[in-house]
């Protein structure tokens, strides 16, 4: 994991918390429809938004915080982002949890294809990034969100996103995660 041994890069936190139950439209538009692909029924919803977009630096990182205040043992997560950026496979995305554990949900994939706003990743999904289509929201992570099962959900999560090439920045406003709880 780059980001771990780079920590030399420029951050921007955001630190603002809305929960939500799984109905609530969080970006109009953006979710609409969505949601059931994504989180399959899931009802524990935290999200992370900031009012303008934070830039994810060219060759820099960005770390979003989201603080999760319900205390159960973890089933099952989903995780979306809202991004955009030029290139994706200049993109690496880490989630890490309260507890430490790393999950690597994405790592320099997707092509030369453009990377236009909400991107989700659960373990079920069909297609790796790999497999990247602008018509497409769920994807496979890297490694997986099973990885967190067990572990209690409260505390700070963070979301790393890493532009990990010169010459292309992109924008996040923020992250969402969806439990299943034990």
């Amino acid at each position: 994991m780059k980001y771990f041994k780079n920590l030399v890069a420029i951050f921007a936190i955001i630190s603002v918390l809305v929960g939500c139950s799984g109905g609530d439209d969080i970006i109009q538009g953006s979710l609409d429809g969505l949601t059931n692909n994504l989180t399959d029924g899931m009802d524990n919803k935290y999200t992370t938004l900031s009012p303008i977009e934070i830039t994810i630096p060219d060759n820099g990182v960005v770390t979003l915080m989201l603080h999760v205040s319900k205390s159960k043992t973890i089933k099952k997560l989903t995780v979306a982002t809202y991004a955009k950026h030029p290139k994706i496979s200049d993109l690496n995305i880490y989630l890490l949890s309260p507890s430490g554990t790393s999950v690597t949900l994405m790592e320099a994939q997707g092509g030369d294809n453009k990377l236009k706003g909400v991107i989700g990743f659960r373990d079920d999904a069909l297609k790796s990034v790999d497999e990247f289509r602008e018509d497409v929201i769920v994807y496979k992570p890297k490694e997986p969100l099973e990885s967190f099962k067990g572990e209690n959900s409260s505390g700070e999560w963070k979301l790393f996103i890493e532009d990990t090439k010169s010459g292309n920045s992109g924008t996040t406003t923020g992250f969402s995660l969806w439990f299943d709880f034990d």
